[in-house]
């Protein structure tokens, strides 16, 4: 009985670090640094002239895997919950130098309406980018208010 209780509070505790870790990535808000928009030069673009790619899918909830193991390896069962998910990328086509240039975002973690439903709010995006090499460039998502990116740190 007390090496069930000590496996079941060692548990415990491993849930309360697990949140404490994923809050702490969650509320990290997307920030470009004030000497990047110095240096590049910047193009204000209206929604309308964006296009937006977007793609669908399912898979296992990992934000709940820690407890659902343990119900499961309580239970003998299988909850694992599916969770829909969503990645958006933003295009945008400007001709520079006479030449046209294809500018595409970072994948951003939302669904095509959500990101479109944000956009529409602030009516112009900010894109930044490098006059001496445009392949360097960035869309300025500042005005989403939190980690939307895949592979972020």
């Amino acid at each position: 009985m007390t090496e069930i209780l000590i496996i079941l509070l060692a548990y415990v505790f491993i849930l309360i670090v697990y949140n404490i870790i994923f809050t702490f990535k969650k509320n990290r808000v997307y920030k470009v640094s004030k000497k990047l928009k110095q240096i590049y030069s910047k193009i204000l673009i209206p929604v309308e002239e964006l296009n937006i790619i977007s793609n669908n899918w399912t898979e296992d909830d990992e934000d709940g895997l820690i407890e659902i193991k343990a119900i499961d390896a309580m239970s003998g069962n299988k909850n694992l919950r599916q969770i829909e998910k969503s990645i958006s990328v933003l295009i945008y086509e400007k001709t520079l130098n006479f030449k046209k240039h294809v500018f595409k975002s970072k994948p951003v973690n939302m669904s095509k309406e959500e990101l479109n439903e944000r956009l529409q709010k602030i009516k112009l995006i900010s894109l930044y980018y490098d006059p001496k090499n445009l392949d360097n460039y960035f869309f300025d998502f500042t005005f989403l208010k939190e980690k939307v990116f895949e592979n972020l740190v």
